[in-house]
């Protein structure tokens, strides 16, 4: 499974002005989603677990950086929003740097600030959604694969779940970003997906804190950009601060009729892999 940044491979968005989809146009892209739209229900259950408010990871960050002040009273959307903001504005993305594995949330952010505060996705990811879960938000990393196999770039974002609101919630720290539908509801990966077979992602948006500071800061550049990353996923099913022993319990959701995948364990049940917890 290639998810794991390794020599040769990058997760996170392309420097500006470097091509990012290869020999792969976009129109080609969306037509290979609009090619594998479904998922069949085929696959083995999934029990995700998350550990919440466990500090252990993450006790450093949050005292360095005063969060429990910071957080203090802020609960569900206001919350997710505001450590999504807090992450993304002290820590940026660069594809290319990638923290020494297994790491933490700590370990993250130490090598952020070893590295002119930037690390990549993969890393950006690992502090937001620990943090979240540290102040009891269920929340995840999940990689948006392309359909290559091998792959030399992939993009990692946050699923974080509003009971509030009860859905997911799609976040993007490398672009401290979070998104809409049509209707102006909050969309989560899926939703993505299907705008995107539908025709309908130009209707998308984000609120306007939207920023990266290395690639073009608009939407239309991140959707090109994610219609490679959205063909298939991965996660983790065990949810904690302990990367090295959640990376080995990982599965890998794909379309039906896809071949390509390398991963020990597949699903192609999207509702069980996006199930609410």
């Amino acid at each position: 499974m290639n998810c794991i940044v390794s020599q040769g491979q990058r997760a996170g968005e392309p420097e500006q002005g470097e091509e990012r989809f290869g020999s792969v146009t976009l129109e080609q892209r969306l037509e290979l989603l609009r090619q594998f739209p479904d998922f069949s229900g085929d696959g083995p259950k999934i029990d995700f677990t998350y550990d919440l408010f466990a500090r252990e990871s993450c006790r450093q960050t949050i005292e360095r950086y005063d969060l429990d002040q910071k957080m203090e009273s802020l609960e569900d959307m206001e919350l997710i929003l505001a450590l999504l903001d807090w992450t993304s504005s002290h820590f940026y993305q660069n594809g290319y740097l990638s923290p020494p594995w297994p790491f933490t949330v700590d370990s993250a952010v130490e090598y952020c600030e070893a590295h002119d505060q930037s690390v990549n996705c993969q890393g950006l990811a690992t502090i937001l959604s620990g943090l979240l879960r540290a102040y009891g938000v269920k929340a995840k990393s999940v990689y948006g694969l392309p359909s290559e196999q091998p792959f030399s770039d992939c993009h990692v974002v946050v699923h974080a779940y509003s009971a509030r609101l009860n859905q997911w919630i799609l976040l993007d720290p490398s672009y401290r970003a979070v998104f809409f539908d049509e209707n102006g509801d909050y969309l989560d990966l899926p939703g993505l997906r299907r705008a995107y077979i539908e025709g309908r992602s130009h209707k998308l948006t984000t609120w306007d804190k939207f920023f990266h500071p290395n690639s073009p800061s608009d939407l239309s550049h991140w959707l090109d950009y994610m219609a490679k990353n959205t063909f298939r996923f991965c996660c983790m099913v065990s949810n904690s601060g302990d990367f090295e022993a959640d990376w080995q319990a990982r599965i890998e959701l794909v379309p039906d009729g896809y071949a390509g995948s390398e991963a020990s364990v597949v699903t192609q049940d999207a509702e069980a892999f996006w199930a609410l917890p």
